[in-house]
């Protein structure tokens, strides 16, 4: 069984509270980073992870490897996004070829639809640095539903829409 080891560097740095990290910070101390999370994905080399936070102050990471989605994310009160800490999701669908919905990497963003004035419902839209599909879910509906269209369907056009932008994490 392979491990997938994932750290969060900048949340590390965003939760130092004490005098002792931030006099002597290294990252083996234990004081300090006593809570890293490690995610255990057997034989899924997720990657690419891109997050997007909601109008809530909600975070929400995606990971992606082949057609399988990982989610992970921390409510505004810092307390794990899912019960269960990750949420995957295997992305199938009747009319799209499975080869197209394969990706390692997306760009992330919540929506909210033209007609809701107010921004009440949020979708995450995620957008793959290549030519595949777009993503929309639905995590407030509790069933953590989506909807995909290729990117070339939803524009119209054959080069489809895509995002040059990679992120670092």
């Amino acid at each position: 069984m392979k491990t997938i080891e994932i750290i969060f560097p900048f949340f590390l740095l965003l939760f130092i509270n004490c005098e002792t990290c931030r006099s002597g910070l290294s990252i083996t101390d234990t004081e300090c980073f006593n809570e890293i999370t490690y995610l255990d994905i057997e034989n899924k080399y997720y990657r690419a992870g891109h997050f997007a936070m909601n109008s809530k102050g909600d975070l929400i990471i995606e990971y992606s490897h082949l057609q399988y989605r990982l989610f992970f994310g921390f409510k505004k009160n810092g307390k794990f996004y899912y019960p269960e800490m990750t949420k995957e999701i295997e992305l199938q669908s009747d009319t799209i070829d499975p080869e197209v919905i394969r990706r390692y990497e997306s760009t992330n963003y919540f929506v909210s639809l033209k007609n809701d004035i107010n921004k009440q419902k949020e979708y995450l839209l995620s957008i793959s640095s290549w030519i595949t599909v777009l993503e929309l879910y639905d995590f407030e509906d509790g069933n953590d539903s989506y909807d995909i269209l290729e990117s070339t369907n939803f524009t119209n056009l054959d080069r489809g829409i895509h995002s040059y932008i990679f992120q670092i994490l």
